[in-house]
C-alpha cells in the first residue's frame, strides 16, 4: 500500500483537522475519478477518496463528473500562506465568488492539502456558498509513474558560461516512496563508467569534478517530489533535490489542469533554483525501465 505524503499529516496537526485513513467505497470503473485509487482521508470533516495514479489514455489525467446547473467541479484558488482564498475555477475554466465563510475554512486546511484537492461546490446566487472535498490527489499519483525507471539525460551549465559543460547521466529510480514522500534515486555513472546502448559512458565526477559534487554531493543521491503549488501562483513542478542544498524544478500540470488534460511525460526539463552558476540544467530526454547496471573502462 503507498504512503500519502508526511505532510499531510504535519498540515492535519498544524490545522486541527483529523486525517483518519479509512476504506474507499468501492466505485465502478466509469465512476472512477483516477485509474487508481487510495484510501479515503477525512478533510473539513468529511471522508475524501484519494488519488494514487493517473489515467494515461482518454481525454485527462483525472475525470470528473460533469458540472450541474448548481453544481460545479473545480478547486479553490488559494492564494497564499495565511489569505483566504477567495474564489474557485472550475474544471471548465470558469471562475467564481466564493462564500468567505468557505474560505476561511480552505485557509484552515492549508495551501498545500488544499492545493491538492478537488472540490464539488454549490452554487447559490451566482457565488459558491457551499464546499465539498471531493479528491484528493496525493504525491504518488505524480511521481509513482517513474518508479522503477531510468532517466537519461545530461546536466548542463549556461549557454553563455565561457567554459561550455555537457555531461552525460543516468538516475535510477527505486521502487515506493520515502519516509517523507516522494521517490529516492541514484545517478549511477556518478563514479563509475557504464555502458549504456553499447557505448561506455563515463562517470560525472570524471569530466569536472569540482562542478559536480558543488552541484550534486558526495555520492550522486537524488529525489524527487510534486510541489502542487498554488492555483493563482506559480503553479506546479516536479522537484529534483540533490545532496545539496541545491534543487532543480520542471513545471508539470496544477491539480486542475490534470482533469483537462493527460499527463504522459517522454521528456523532462530540470532548471536549478537559485542560481544561473555552475550546472544550470538537467535534461532528461529518455525515460525507459530500468536495467541491470553494466560497469565498464574507457582508455
Amino acid at each position: 500500500m503507498k504512503k500519502l505524503t508526511s505532510f499531510l499529516a504535519a498540515g492535519t496537526a498544524a490545522s486541527g483537522l483529523v486525517l483518519a485513513m479509512m476504506t474507499a467505497m468501492p466505485a465502478a470503473a466509469a465512476d472512477q475519478p483516477c485509474a487508481q485509487m487510495g484510501k479515503s482521508i477525512t478533510i473539513l470533516n468529511q471522508a475524501t477518496p484519494t488519488c494514487l495514479g493517473f489515467y494515461t489514455s482518454g481525454s485527462s489525467s483525472i475525470v470528473l463528473p460533469s458540472n450541474a446547473p448548481r453544481i460545479v467541479y473545480g478547486v479553490v484558488n488559494m492564494i497564499a500562506p495565511g489569505v483566504a482564498p477567495t474564489t474557485v475555477t472550475d474544471q471548465n475554466g470558469t471562475m467564481y465568488s466564493l462564500n468567505p465563510t468557505e474560505g476561511k475554512r480552505w485557509l484552515a486546511v492549508g495551501p498545500q492539502i488544499a492545493s491538492q484537492t478537488i472540490v464539488k461546490a454549490e452554487i447559490v446566487n451566482n457565488r459558491i456558498g457551499k464546499t465539498f472535498p471531493y479528491l484528493y490527489i496525493t504525491d504518488d499519483a505524480v511521481t509513482d509513474r517513474f518508479e522503477s525507471k531510468s532517466f537519461i539525460g545530461r546536466t548542463k551549465n549556461s549557454s553563455s558560461a565561457k567554459k561550455p559543460l555537457s555531461i552525460w547521466m543516468r538516475m535510477d529510480w527505486a521502487s515506493g516512496v520515502s519516509a517523507d514522500g516522494g521517490l529516492k534515486g541514484t545517478i549511477v555513472n556518478y563514479k563509475r563508467n557504464i555502458t549504456d546502448a553499447g557505448q561506455c559512458k563515463p562517470s560525472m565526477v570524471s569530466k569536472n569534478p569540482d562542478r559536480v559534487k558543488q552541484r550534486f554531493g558526495s555520492k550522486g543521491k537524488v529525489q524527487m517530489k510534486w510541489n502542487a503549488g498554488l492555483a493563482q501562483g506559480d503553479g506546479s513542478y516536479l522537484i529534483l533535490k540533490t545532496e545539496t542544498a541545491w534543487v532543480f524544478t520542471h513545471k508539470v500540470p496544477t491539480a486542475l489542469q490534470f482533469t483537462r488534460k493527460v499527463w504522459k511525460p517522454t521528456k523532462l526539463f530540470f532548471t536549478l533554483s537559485g542560481s544561473q552558476s555552475g550546472l544550470t540544467t538537467v535534461g532528461i530526454n529518455d525515460i525507459r525501465k530500468a536495467s541491470k547496471v553494466k560497469e565498464c573502462t574507457l582508455p
